[in-house]
């Protein structure tokens, strides 16, 4: 009796190929159902400090001041459920 081993390999081939398709499944579905404990976690109050080594005036810091709380992506972000505090100053020497 002759062994064809092109198609012995081409079958052990999908065998292979179809046990990793199963342990691929298997991992998907043990992440998406395995239960995951949950627990809140909130930052109630923030304090920010900022300090900027520049020469411009004290009025171009407010403004700076200003337009990052009103356009920071950390202060949009986090203030709608935070009480947020921020500092803008000049660096000391």
């Amino acid at each position: 009796m002759s062994i064809n081993w092109e198609t012995t390999k081409a079958w052990i081939w999908r065998v292979l190929q179809g046990t990793g398709l199963l342990a691929v499944a298997a991992a998907v579905a043990y992440w998406y159902f395995a239960a995951v404990p949950v627990r809140e976690h909130r930052v109630e109050t923030g304090e920010v400090v900022a300090e900027v080594d520049t020469d411009e005036s004290d009025s171009r810091l407010e403004l700076l001041h200003k337009n990052v709380k009103k356009y920071g992506t950390v202060f949009n972000t986090v203030s709608a459920g935070t009480v947020l505090n921020g500092v803008l100053r000049r660096k000391s020497s």
